[in-house]
């Protein structure tokens, strides 16, 4: 019997055989019939898979040695000390060309920038919307390997600094397919440093991943004028150790994980009532008080080894008696004399912008670097402010211009060239941290980013919710199961709707415009008067919309009403509603934000946000009131 079966099995097995047989026949025979064409390029991208799977394990095997070499505080001492010889064998104009990083239009490397990379051999670029250079993940990856394959100088690479403003919250120029964090306000609220820690590494991850080595954050201004028109949100607190805590997480974390940053704005731009992008702000400052209020989340950045320290376009006229109006970024008593004196700083100092209106009305860009280096600054930034004001066409005629300028300065012994070499070595001593690598394959399958995935998504939304600060409740929460909910909101906040449709299904909606208009507060005061006379209005700068105050008194006038209201912007909105009896602040408009408030609501979860900003007559820093009352 077992004969038998083992004869079958060999007679299926040569069956199976010889079918295989016939089909690999019929392929060849299919083969054979395509065109030369057909054979050829089927070849060819045989080879090119070979080509980019070589490249990408090399490039795999770059970064691991790399990580090997670098891994001892000797081995990147020895890396920097190289790098740093190399100013001797550069040309004056190679050498003026390093301390120049600038802006350029579009998105192909062609034209304007290839000039600016291979002939005025700058230092470095930076990104922007406005001036066309950013877009998706791979497309800008594929921007950034042009960029650095044609960075040489002396006919060998020289990485370019390649950098953005990405701060989160308002302030974060990759946005499509990049994680969205919430503001630096909104994580000061959560009060652990941890949150700036974990932001710092997924920001470092995504920004490297498509090439970007610097990014110019964390913001260490102070925010201590509630009416800062330019900082506001984008800082973590206005106090002074608060904010110093998340400018350390931010650095440490930054560098640990090979991203170049930059604490700005240095010496300080939290008090300021001025949009230094427009004007120049003055500060009635002495040494004394800058020490104590705004010193210490730029020595904590320093404690930290930033690599950078960003400059602002503010007036100190105490500091500067000769000159009451000059900028610090100009000012040889704020750069030479407090940062590299007093607070004893050795890296790179960047200017801000120098087409900003606060230097450029006055000095024009050309003057404005020369001045700027004179006082002590290494890296002179022209941003995207043409744009802006329509004129981005005039960018890089300026910056070239201001290039020429400051040749002609060093030349003419106006500017040393011993004083140039110093700048161009702290340079590229900073550069010496941006591991050389190889340019990565274009093909999509190998461009290696990881911008965007759900563990970064995730993460934002929980710092978000974990902001959300409730500074007063008098009856007003919990709702209650009987209780009705009317939710009105600026109709851009689209965010609000979706969050209260998923978390709270049954409120009532009125998305209004942003100065709401007599039809907007109709309709609102029907819908509140139907959900029982209870509303949450989300305001956002009412300074600027003043009609959203008139609308959320319009509906508290209305009898047996209960309107509480939410600070979707700055907190400093809650100051014209001290009266109502439910005040929430969420420090920007991020989804996570409203999730969280709409989860509160429901009484599924509580709020666990505290004030990182004083709000006078509402709480000090610190404070959080409690949700039942």
């Amino acid at each position: 019997m077992l004969e038998d079966i083992m004869q079958r099995a060999m007679r299926s097995l040569a069956l199976l055989c010889t079918l295989c047989l016939l089909l690999n026949l019929v392929a060849a025979a299919v083969a054979h019939g395509q065109t030369d064409e057909d054979l050829e390029r089927n070849e060819k991208n045989r080879l090119l898979e070979q080509t980019y799977k070589k490249r990408l394990k090399a490039w795999r095997a770059e970064r691991l040695r790399e990580s090997v070499l670098l891994s001892t505080p000797r081995a990147r001492q020895e890396r920097e000390d190289e790098f740093a010889a190399r100013v001797s064998d550069m040309s004056l104009r190679e050498k003026v060309g390093q301390v120049f990083m600038v802006t350029f239009p579009g998105n192909v490397y062609s034209g304007d920038v290839a000039d600016l990379v291979e002939k005025e051999k700058v230092g470095g670029v930076i990104l922007y919307g406005i001036s066309g250079n950013l877009g998706p993940a791979r497309r800008l990856k594929r921007l950034t390997d042009e960029l650095q394959g044609h960075a040489t100088v002396d006919g060998d690479h020289l990485p370019l600094f390649v950098a953005v403003d990405q701060e989160g919250g308002t302030v974060s120029r990759l946005r499509d397919g990049f994680t969205q964090f919430p503001s630096a306000m909104a994580l000061g609220a959560t009060g652990d440093p941890d949150n700036a820690d974990y932001e710092a590494r997924i920001m470092a991850t995504e920004l490297l991943g498509v090439g970007v080595n610097v990014d110019f954050a964390p913001v260490a201004d102070v925010n201590t004028n509630p009416e800062n028109p330019v900082i506001g949100l984008r800082s973590f607190g206005s106090d002074p150790y608060l904010v110093a805590a998340f400018v350390r997480a931010f650095v440490e974390s930054s560098r640990s994980e090979g991203l170049l940053c930059a604490a700005k704005h240095f010496p300080g731009h939290g008090e300021a009532a001025v949009d230094s992008h427009v004007g120049l702000p003055s500060l009635p400052f002495d040494a004394a008080r800058l020490e104590r209020v705004e010193f210490p989340p730029f020595i904590a950045a320093i404690a930290a080894k930033t690599p950078m320290i960003m400059t602002a376009h503010i007036a100190l006229p105490k500091l500067n008696p000769e000159d009451p109006t000059l900028p610090a970024t100009l000012s040889p008593a704020v750069l030479q004399g407090l940062l590299r004196g007093t607070l004893g700083y050795k890296g790179v100092i960047v200017t801000d912008s120098l087409f900003m209106g606060a230097v450029m009305k006055r000095f024009g860009p050309a003057e404005a670097a020369v001045k700027a280096f004179e006082a002590g600054a290494d890296l002179l930034l022209f941003g995207a402010d043409l744009y802006d004001r329509g004129e981005g066409e005039k960018t890089v005629g300026y910056e070239k211009a201001a290039m020429q300028a400051l040749y002609d300065a060093v030349k003419s012994g106006r500017v040393s060239e011993k004083r140039l070499d110093a700048s161009v070595e702290r340079i590229l001593r900073a550069k010496s941290r941006i591991a050389p690598r190889l340019l990565v394959p274009r093909d999509d399958r190998y461009a290696l980013v990881s911008a965007g995935d759900d563990a970064g998504r995730e993460a934002a939304e929980f710092m978000a919710g974990e902001a959300v600060t409730l500074v007063r409740n008098q009856g007003f929460l919990p709702l209650g199961e009987t209780g009705g909910l009317a939710v009105i909101y600026p109709k851009k906040l689209d965010a609000v709707g979706k969050a209260f449709d998923s978390g709270l299904p049954w409120a009532k909606l009125v998305p209004v415009a942003d100065d709401p208009t007599d039809d907007d507060v109709a309709r609102a005061k029907a819908t509140v008067k139907a959900a029982g006379g209870r509303a949450l209005v989300v305001v956002s700068g009412v300074a600027r919309h003043p009609a959203q105050e008139a609308l959320v008194r319009a509906l508290a006038a209305q009898k047996g009403a209960k309107i509480g209201v939410v600070a979707a912007g700055l907190p400093y909105d809650l100051l014209q509603f001290k009266e109502a009896p439910l005040l929430v602040a969420t420090y920007g408009a991020h989804p996570g934000a409203f999730a969280a408030l709409a989860a509160v609501c429901a009484d599924e979860q509580r709020f666990t946000g505290h004030l990182p900003v004083s709000l006078p007559g509402l709480g000090d820093v610190g404070f959080a009131a409690p949700l039942r009352r």
